[in-house]
Parts: C-alpha cells; sequence; structure tokens
C-alpha cells in the first residue's frame, strides 16, 4: 500500500500522541547532535583541535510496520533510511564545507539566520525528523487528557477544532509539511 505524501502527514498527524506535545524540547546528544571535543592533538598555535559538530539519526524506537495501517512500513522504511538519512548527511556536509563552530545544536539553531540555506534546512529537517521519530509511537493516537486537553480547549474550542486547523497548517505549509504545537508562555 502505497502513502502519498499528503496522506502521510494526515495521518502521522493523527497518530502522534499529544501527551508528548509537554515533554520539554531539550537539546542533547540524545537529540541526534554531538557537540564539538577537543582531539589530543593541537593546531601550530597550540590552540587545540576540534571534531565538527555532527548530527546523527536516532535509533527508530519501532519497526517499520509498528505504524500500520496509518503509515505502511515501505513509507516508514524509505523515509526514515532515505529522506531522513540525507537530512543528516547534508547538513554534516555544510558544517564541514562551511566550517560551522558551533559546539551544539541549540547554539546552531540560536544563529540559524546566519547558516546557509543548506545548512539551516538539512539542519532542521534532521532535528524534525529526530523529535518526530521519538514522539510519534504506535497506538499512541488518540485524545489529550489534563492541562494540554484543558489548553486546547480553551484555544481552539474543541480537540476535533485543533486537529482540522492543525493538519490544515501542516498540509499548506510550503516545502516539508511540518507544524507545531507550541506552548508560549500559557
Amino acid at each position: 500500500m502505497k502513502t502519498s505524501r499528503r496522506k502521510f502527514m494526515q495521518n502521522a498527524l493523527k497518530a502522534i500522541p499529544l501527551a508528548g506535545a509537554g515533554i520539554p524540547l531539550v537539546f542533547s546528544p540524545a537529540n541526534g547532535a554531538v557537540a564539538r571535543k577537543p582531539l589530543n592533538e593541537t593546531l601550530k598555535n597550540n590552540e587545540p583541535r576540534f571534531i565538527a559538530l555532527q548530527f546523527f539519526q536516532v535509533a527508530l524506537p519501532y519497526a517499520y510496520n509498528a505504524l500500520e495501517p496509518h503509515i505502511d512500513a515501505m513509507t516508514m522504511e524509505i523515509h526514515y533510511t532515505k529522506h531522513h538519512a540525507t537530512y543528516i548527511k547534508n547538513v554534516n556536509e555544510a558544517i564541514a564545507a562551511e566550517n560551522i563552530i558551533y559546539t551544539n545544536e541549540k547554539e546552531f539553531f540560536a544563529n540559524a539566520s546566519k547558516l546557509s540555506a543548506k545548512a539551516r534546512n538539512n539542519g532542521g529537517g534532521s532535528w524534525n525528523h529526530n523529535f518526530f521519530w521519538q514522539v510519534i509511537k504506535a497506538g499512541g493516537s488518540g485524545a489529550p487528557t489534563g492541562k494540554i486537553a484543558d489548553a486546547i480547549n480553551g484555544s481552539f474550542g474543541s480537540f476535533d477544532k485543533f486537529k482540522e486547523q492543525f493538519s490544515k497548517a501542516a498540509i499548506t505549509r510550503f516545502g516539508s509539511g511540518w507544524a507545531w504545537l507550541v506552548n508560549d508562555g500559557g
């Protein structure tokens, strides 16, 4: 069963456990990047030589077929092994070619407006996918509860109205189609 990009986004949005929206976004090696670390050698001016910031793919925390029938195994495998892997390859190439010297993801993204389109877009795609793989899970769809449900109902009127607006935001977004629900200080 093949899935179009539009259908993939629609189904992925249904499958995302909204309870995961309460998880703080932390920039750390667990989220897919490693800070620059000194090597055991020095340059001519006695400064340590560094390993550049690198982005890495997080391990997929489930089998490719775990999200069926919403997202089929072939779509997941291609998306993870080809699409996401290409973001990782391209951002790491940009870091090396452009001598980007930021020490971690937080610094990298804080300075995104200063980076090339290749570094910025592929860094964002890498991070978005790493986050996505970790918050989506088999059987994880359903209406949120507690504070998240209260906030969604207060802001959108109902969970169904939120899903309509959120899906529209993702589907009509040029390029990658990413949409985020963000708590901006309440």
